[in-house]
């Protein structure tokens, strides 16, 4: 019981093991993070897209993410398809914006396929692709799929010129489930 639908509760269960940072849009952080606000950083989340652009919008600024006390700002884009320039767009100016506050960028960017509907891929030659994409723009840190493949990753985290996180995956009952995928 819980997950997502009870955010405050999810939160608390989060805030509850310690984390880094937290990752979170606007209007969250506007209503859940003053309690938690020095205990972890803060990372407002600025993109909200689906796969096949039904959904499209970026929701906040690097502004916006200085109001709200924010340590960073993070920019969710995908790429490939027609609308990839305008997603690389959202994200330079976010760059652009974010460094006159001198505030760190995480760029979540997911490769998509559009060959069977619209869905994010995690191949190695468009894993690669999107941290391409994250360092030349600028950003500070990059967030991207798992390629499934230890050595494929690898050479893409070897030739990526800033940090990279994976990005999570499948949700899985154990730890041990997560750490086979």
């Amino acid at each position: 019981k819980g997950g997502l639908a009870d955010l405050p509760g999810a939160l608390a269960r989060v805030m509850a093991g310690k984390p880094d940072y937290v990752s979170i849009q606007p209007g969250a952080a506007r209503h859940l993070w003053p309690q938690y606000a020095g205990k972890a950083a803060l990372v407002i989340q600025a993109g909200c897209f689906t796969p096949d652009d039904r959904i499209s919008e970026l929701i906040a600024t690097p502004e916006d993410a200085v109001r709200a006390g924010a340590d960073a700002l993070a920019v969710a884009i995908p790429v490939r398809g027609a609308t990839e320039g305008k997603y690389i767009r959202w994200l330079t100016d976010s760059v652009n914006a974010a460094a006159r506050y001198g505030m760190p960028v995480v760029a979540h960017i997911y490769p998509r396929d559009f060959t069977d509907g619209a869905k994010i891929v995690f191949t190695p030659d468009e894993i690669a692709y999107a941290a391409r994409i994250g360092y030349e723009s600028g950003v500070d840190v990059i967030k991207i799929g798992y390629t499934g493949d230890f050595e494929s990753f690898r050479e893409t985290v070897r030739t990526c010129p800033v940090p990279v996180v994976i990005a999570g995956g499948p949700k899985t009952d154990t730890l041990l489930g997560a750490l086979q995928q």
